[in-house]
């Protein structure tokens, strides 16, 4: 599996198929600052960009794959 950030804040997910030489687009996920400031209602869209992403071994934890992180330090935690 390889996640894409592009600049607009978006994260893709893509299956780069057994053999690693496909590339399969399963996933595709933007505006993620409407679902933190539902849950949060402290930040606003403008605070809200993802600059990074990182990925979570399945050692550290069976359900979290992947956390974005904000440029306000918000950390999203993510599933696929």
């Amino acid at each position: 599996i390889l996640y894409a950030l592009t600049t607009s804040s978006t994260i893709q997910g893509f299956w780069l198929g057994k053999d690693g030489r496909g590339l399969y687009q399963f996933a595709s996920r933007g505006q993620l600052q409407n679902d933190a400031n539902v849950r949060a209602r402290i930040y606003t869209t403008t605070d809200f960009q993802i600059t990074s992403i990182w990925t979570v071994t399945a050692s550290e934890s069976s359900r979290v794959h992947l956390i974005a992180i904000a440029s306000s330090g918000v950390r999203v935690y993510l599933t696929t």
